[in-house]
């Protein structure tokens, strides 16, 4: 009985470690489809040479994983220097506002 208790507690912690290396491989997958499309539909409509900087703002406090994933554009025709925060809603790039500082992913 204890051997049996112990070899499921055991495929529960290896199941449990594979997952979350699994969810955060995809997570990073999808932030590289986001800045992607991000940096496509910002190069489009303003341009690819004023683009200054693209950095992740990743919202730990969202619920969605679109919602989560921000990404952050720097533009060189912004005299205030604030990022342009957009993600994607259903496929589709959304602008949610600016901001002057960025959170730090960790």
């Amino acid at each position: 009985m204890r051997k049996t208790v112990l070899a499921l507690l055991l495929l529960g912690m290896i199941g449990g470690i594979g997952w979350f290396f699994l969810e955060q491989e995809q997570d990073e997958t999808f932030e590289q489809i986001v800045r992607a499309r991000v940096t496509k539909h910002v190069a489009a409509q303003y341009g690819k040479e004023t683009i200054v900087a693209v950095r992740s703002a990743y919202d730990k406090t969202a619920s969605s994983k679109e919602a989560r994933h921000q990404v952050a554009v720097q533009l060189n025709t912004d005299p205030r220097g604030e990022y342009q925060v957009f993600r994607l809603a259903k496929q589709q790039v959304v602008f949610i506002g600016r901001t002057r500082s960025l959170p730090e992913r960790r």
